[in-house]
C-alpha cells in the first residue's frame, strides 16, 4: 500500500509556506538568562510525565489512550503545561535487579522498534491539542529504563552481572561514569537519538515534524552529578551547596552556576517556576 504521508506533508507545506516566515519561532529559546516563546518571556509549571509515551502502547489501547487523555486534561486544568517525556528505554528485562519499563525502543544494540514511536507520537499530538510543551530525554543514568548501564554492558565495559545484581550508590556512580569514556557507548546513544529526531522518526511520525510543542531534547546528565563533591580548601569548611551558592540572579553571575540553578527550576519574583534547562 502506498503511503499518503509524503503527499499530505507536501500539501501542508504548500499551504503554510507563505506564512512561515511571518510567524515567530515556535520553539523555546534562551536569551539573557531567560526563556522565551513567541518572543515573550516563558514561564511554566511542569511535571515528570516520563511514561506518557507508553500509555498508547498498552495492550488495551482504549484503556491506555483514555488514561492519557484524562491525565493530560487533569494536568492542563491544574496549570501544568510542560511535561518531561521519555523517548524510549534501552534493553529488556532486569537492570540492577529492577524490571525496566517497556516496550523498549532499542531492545538490542542498534535495533529499534519503530512502533514505540507511535506512543511518543500520540502523547505529543494530544499535548499539542492542549497547547502543552514537552522536554524529551533520550537516555539517563538510571536502571529503570536501561540507560547508560545498558550501553556499557552491550560494549563489555561492565559485567552483565549488573543486570541482576543491585549495586550500592558508589557502585552505580563508578559504573555510569564509564559511559563518558566509552566511544562505542556514546555512538550507540547517538544512533538512538538520531532514530528519534532524524529523518526516519520525523518522516513517519508527522507530529514530531509538524506539531508546535517540542522545547528541548534533554541531553545526558553531566557525569559530575554522580561524583563526590570535594571539600572546600577555604577556611569556611565544607563546600556550600549549589542551591545556596546560586541564590538570586546576581549570585548566579558571580559563581558562574546559572545552569546548575536553572536545572533545579529557579523561580521568578512572582513565585512561578522558570523553565528547566537541559543538563
Amino acid at each position: 500500500m502506498i503511503s499518503r504521508l509524503p503527499l499530505v506533508l507536501a500539501l501542508i507545506g504548500a499551504v503554510l509556506a507563505p506564512h512561515i516566515e511571518a510567524k515567530p519561532h515556535p520553539f523555546v529559546s534562551a536569551k539573557d538568562h531567560r526563556f522565551y516563546l513567541n518572543d515573550q518571556p516563558y514561564y511554566f509549571v511542569g511535571a515528570n510525565y516520563w511514561y506518557g509515551g507508553l500509555l498508547g502502547l498498552e495492550k488495551d489501547k482504549n484503556r491506555g489512550v483514555g488514561r492519557l487523555r484524562r491525565e493530560l486534561d487533569f494536568l492542563k486544568a491544574n496549570g501544568v503545561t510542560n511535561l518531561r517525556l521519555m523517548a524510549g528505554a534501552e534493553g529488556t528485562g532486569l537492570m540492577n535487579g529492577v524490571t525496566r519499563v517497556g516496550p523498549s525502543l532499542q531492545p538490542e544494540p542498534g535495533k529499534f522498534d519503530e512502533k514505540v514511536l507511535d506512543g511518543l507520537d500520540l502523547v505529543l499530538y494530544e499535548m499539542g491539542k492542549r497547547k502543552m510543551n514537552a522536554v524529551i530525554f533520550l537516555s539517563n543514568n538510571w536502571e529503570w529504563s536501561g540507560g547508560f548501564q545498558q550501553y556499557l554492558i552491550w560494549n563489555g565495559m561492565i559485567s552483565d552481572e549488573w543486570l541482576a545484581r543491585k549495586p550500592s550508590w558508589d557502585e552505580v556512580r563508578e559504573n555510569v561514569s564509564k559511559f563518558y569514556f566509552c566511544q562505542p557507548c556514546m555512538d550507540g546513544y547517538r544512533k538512538q537519538a538520531a532514530f528519534v529526531i532524524g529523518p526516519e522518526g520525523a518522516a513517519e511520525h508527522a507530529s514530531l515534524l509538524l506539531v508546535r510543542l517540542l522545547d528541548v531534547l534533554e541531553t545526558p546528565r553531566r557525569p559530575q552529578r554522580l561524583r563526590h563533591r570535594p571539600a572546600s580548601t577555604t577556611s569556611g569548611g565544607a563546600r556550600p551547596s549549589s542551591r545556596r551558592r546560586c541564590r538570586g540572579f546576581a549570585a548566579r553571575r558571580r559563581t558562574g552556576c546559572r545552569t546548575a540553578c536553572a536545572s533545579r527550576g529557579s523561580r521568578n519574583r512572582s513565585g512561578r517556576s522558570r523553565a528547566r534547562l537541559p543538563s
